[in-house]
């Protein structure tokens, strides 16, 4: 304002600020606002979320404050959401009725505000007054309002029952009629009413009816004389997500190093938990006076002491003991006599008690604790012990964890060390697991796991449809006890802790069982060691696991299907599988009744209508990187220099009688090589023929090797040869010019031998075909063309599948020996031919009084035309550092695209300018003289 009236500027500004404060205060109230509305979310879930820990940090003293709250709050106002206020209407909201005709998945996690207590016989207690309130409500208690939880809409307090609420809770073809006892509310908010919504959510959680977000619901009271009845009907809904924290959940922090691997950290077998906190080791302890190094619980490990030299065993540990699971500390331990054989051993297994089996099979562990040492008649005597082991009727849980270490220890074993006799027995061994695992699923269920190996049984009540196995990724390949599980809801806990299923298998039974229970054998091995297969080669040393699935009433399997994921290996990718299982008859693998498909992860999904031992064959393909299209640099300075190197041939082939018949047919010859070589090298060097996807997914058949190759198709390989040819064929007719001028230089006037010419024309053309003959005939093949070239672009090979240089492959000595001799020389003869020219030579008249600039000229003329450019490729080759490769990568592909513009201008464009230089000044010398 001013003295004459109000500013129309300052109250502009005025408005402006104004406006500015009044959004930015709407904004604060909003974001307060939600900040209350996640705090109340966070009051009303805080109890769920600390009875979860059930095995945490604060479990005690959780639960010994849910157990001292229950007892103090046992008359508690909850009991009045059960009742009605009138016998005619309901005390709550009434929903929309909705019944589910299917069950829910339950979900254990879930856990109530309030704890009731479910009987099954009816209640008389006599109930006390319901207390009063001795103290104001808690900051937790109040709402915006001012009220306490829970105190809208409350109906007055009925008078006290003499008999417990009945809850019939309606779900399925059969309502659920259950008798409840209220105990109290949720400590958080203590003498106070919570919502139906609260009771239900734990009537339904306790009773496993339904899985959060919560169902909608329904509440009918009925009451008589003599009980209440509340019925519930219960249907999924679409999951209201206001209740929940909008908030983003920051990634996993893996402890230990770990990677995140789809956001799950994947531990190592000595840890667990989300984040890889929780302990599940035995750490390195000495007991009287051995050292056993860590080891993960429910496996054995040996100590670090070991037999003495000189014994029958040495170098062999004297001891091993089980990390045991219950109290994370080394079992009873074994020793080793350092004097025992094999033999011995075997000869004892017959007819043993159960004293003498847990000797021998912790002797034979401990024997076999070194598989790289083992020789084939260990192996085979190693396997036929314990088959007699495990077909013993005197067998405990010792014996059966230290048989399965022997096992796991001998899938160590290389090929090299194994016999037919050897895979003999392990055909039998593979035999006598099924029936182990099949014995044991009649008695009891459980499993038992060793880093190779994992043997799981079970035993289903009639009317089970499915059966499921997982087996969680960790960090490493080894199988772990708390990674592979059996049971008709195993899936489940894959969906819970979110570690992704190696191998998900799930068998489907028929619907008609009768009235037996049905035992459940699974084996899980690590790698097919056990199974040699004469279709199957494996060249590149892939691994695949094998599971052998056995029913006690095999006419009870409906199907079974399992998915497995391929390996990543390096520069490669999956190209093709086939679902089979192992053929007892024939000793090898075979497709019958097995089916294959891909799932929508990518994983290989197999279907069988049988049980067996069953793998997947997988087989792997290089993963390409094909050339680009040549730029246009590459283009336009080959094509230049194919119209230079025509132009140099016809002008060589028209003056020919200015010079010696020699020196046309050399340069002749090196043109017409080079152009030929610039045509093959923009018009072929990419390959054509692409192969990106030829795999067969529709047939299963049993593949030949895990490697794919595919045979020779297009013409990359004759424009390969061609490739190779004539630019040898261009060095070879360099090196003749090279000698040629050689022979200019010591003979003067005499110019070269007699026969040069014949001798020229044999190595110009004869000496490149047979490089190019031996490296075909060494290298090629029509299935594996890429011992001779490569895939990306038509040239010769020089890597191996690990992408390191190969010495055996072409290159090296189908190009860059050769070439090496050829510039060696070439680069001699420039030196020789440069010294010479540099000095006064009496056998080259014309050589004096030349001036230094023409001598330069000729001798880079003379490095141009004997391609001593490619020097530069050598360095290419042996540099490491970044900056000094692209330098010279960019310098080698100038000069050698331009190489025949070089030499046009050089031998054609530079003889034609001296001519006219020289023609006209022979016609003003004419003018002169003519009077």
């Amino acid at each position: 304002m001013n003295e004459q009236g109000s500013d129309p500027e300052l109250l502009k500004e005025l408005r402006t600020t104004t406006d500015l404060a009044l959004r930015a205060t709407k904004a604060t109230i909003q974001a307060i606002g939600k900040a209350m509305s996640n705090l109340v979310v966070l009051d009303q879930h805080i109890w769920q979320t600390l009875t979860e820990m059930c095995n945490g940090l604060f479990s005690n003293a959780v639960e010994g404050f849910s157990e001292s709250f229950i007892m103090a709050q046992k008359q508690s106002q909850q009991i009045k959401h059960f009742l009605p206020k009138r016998s005619s209407t309901s005390p709550f909201p009434v929903r929309s009725k909705s019944n589910s005709g299917q069950r829910p998945a339950k979900n254990p996690s879930l856990t109530p505000p309030a704890q009731l207590k479910a009987t099954t016989e009816p209640l008389v207690k006599p109930r006390k007054p319901w207390p009063k309130r001795k103290h104001p409500p808690s900051q937790h208690e109040k709402l915006a309002d001012g009220k306490t939880p829970g105190s809208r809409n409350v109906p007055d307090m009925p008078s006290p029952m003499k008999r417990s609420p009945e809850l019939t809770v309606i779900h399925g073809p059969e309502p659920k009629k259950v008798r409840f006892e209220a105990h109290s509310v949720s400590p958080l908010f203590p003498n106070t009413v919570h919502r139906e919504r609260d009771i239900v959510q734990y009537v339904a959680s306790s009773h496993q009816f339904l899985f959060w977000p919560l169902p909608s619901l329904t509440i009918n009271p009925q009451t008589n004389p003599t009980t209440t009845t509340v019925s519930l009907s219960l249907s999924p809904i679409i999951p209201n997500t206001t209740l929940l924290s909008t908030t983003p959940q920051p990634p996993l922090q893996c402890l230990r190093g770990v990677r995140l691997d789809t956001g799950v950290c994947l531990c190592p077998d000595e840890w667990t938990g989300e984040t890889c906190n929780i302990s599940k080791f035995c750490a390195e302890e000495t007991l009287n006076g051995l050292t056993f190094p860590l080891t993960v619980v429910g496996q054995l490990n040996y100590s670090t002491q070991l037999c003495p030299t000189g014994t029958t065993n040495a170098g062999i540990p004297k001891a091993s003991a089980q990390c045991l699971s219950s109290t994370r500390t080394f079992g009873e331990i074994k020793l080793l006599d350092c004097s025992l054989t094999m033999e011995s051993i075997q000869s004892q297994v017959t007819n043993a008690s159960l004293e003498q089996n847990v000797l021998i099979a912790c002797n034979l562990q401990m024997l076999t604790s070194k598989p790289e040492q083992l020789t084939s008649q260990n192996i085979t005597s190693a396997a036929k012990i314990v088959c007699e082991l495990l077909c013993s009727t005197v067998l405990n849980e010792t014996v059966a964890v230290a048989v399965l270490s022997i096992i796991s220890q001998l899938m160590n074993v290389d090929q090299s060390q194994c016999s037919n006799d050897t895979y003999t027995a392990f055909e039998n061994l593979t035999i006598t697991l099924e029936d182990f695992t099949l014995r044991m699923s009649e008695s009891k269920s459980g499993g038992l796991v060793q880093p190779n190996l994992a043997v799981q049984y079970l035993s289903v009540e009639s009317g089970t449809l499915q059966v499921e196995l997982y087996t969680l990724k960790g960090q490493s390949n080894n199988f772990a006890p708390d990674r592979v599980s059996l049971g008709t809801e195993a899936a489940n806990t894959t969906i819970s802790t979110g570690q992704p299923d190696e191998i998900p298998l799930t068998i489907n039974l028929q619907e008609d069982m009768g009235n037996k229970n049905i035992g459940i054998g699974v084996v899980l091995y690590e790698s097919d060691q056990f199974f040699k297969s004469s279709q199957f080669i494996s060249q590149i040393g892939t691994k695949r696991r094998v599971m052998s699935i056995s029913l006690t009433n095999q006419q009870m399997l409906d199907n079974l299907e399992f998915t497995m994921r391929p390996q990543n290996i390096s520069g490669s990718r999956p190209h093709d599988f086939a679902c089979v299982f192992w053929d007892y008859t024939q000793s090898d693998w075979s497709t019958e009744g097995c089916y294959k498909m891909l799932d929508a992860s990518g994983g290989m999904q197999c279907k069988c209508n049988h049980t067996t031992n069953f793998a997947v064959l997988m087989s792997y393909k290089a993963d390409y990187v094909y050339s680009e299209a040549l730029n246009w640099i590459s283009i336009v300075g080959c094509s230049l220099s194919i119209v230079g190197l025509v132009l140099t041939a016809l002008y060589q082939i028209k003056t020919r009688k200015l010079r010696g018949t020699n020196s046309t047919m050399l340069l002749v010859n090196i043109c017409i090589c080079m152009t030929i070589y610039y045509l093959l090298f923009i018009f072929g060097i990419n390959n054509p023929i692409q192969h990106t996807d030829d795999s067969d997914l529709e047939k299963n058949v049993i593949l030949a090797s895990d490697w794919h190759q595919p045979v020779d198709q297009g013409p990359c390989t004759p424009v390969t040869v061609l490739l190779q040819y004539f630019l040898l064929a261009t060095f070879a007719w360099n090196t003749m010019y090279a000698a040629h001028v050689f022979f200019l230089i010591s003979n003067g006037l005499n110019g070269p031998p007699k026969g040069f010419f014949t001798v020229a024309m044999t190595a110009g053309w004869g000496l490149p075909a047979l490089i190019v003959g031996i490296s075909l005939a060494t290298t090629y093949s029509f299935k594996d063309p890429l011992g001779y070239r490569q895939e990306q672009f038509c040239w010769l090979a020089s890597l191996d599948k690990e992408e390191r240089f190969d010495p055996k492959r072409p290159m090296l000595g189908g190009f860059l020996l050769p070439l090496a001799a050829m510039l060696s020389f070439n680069i001699a003869l420039l030196i020789y031919f440069s010294q010479t020219i540099c000095c006064a030579n009496p056998n080259l008249k014309s050589s004096r009084g030349t001036s230094l600039k023409k001598k330069m000229l000729s001798s880079f003329s003379l490095a141009v035309v004997l391609g001593l450019s490619w020097v530069i490729g050598y360095f290419v080759l042996i540099t490491h550092d970044k900056t000094l490769y692209t330098i010279l990568s960019v310098v080698f592909c100038l000069c050698n695209t331009t190489q025949g513009v070089q030499i046009f201008i050089l031998f054609t464009l530079r003889s034609i300018l001296k001519k006219r230089a020289r023609d006209n000044l022979d016609s003003k010398t004419e003018s002169k003289v003519t009077p």
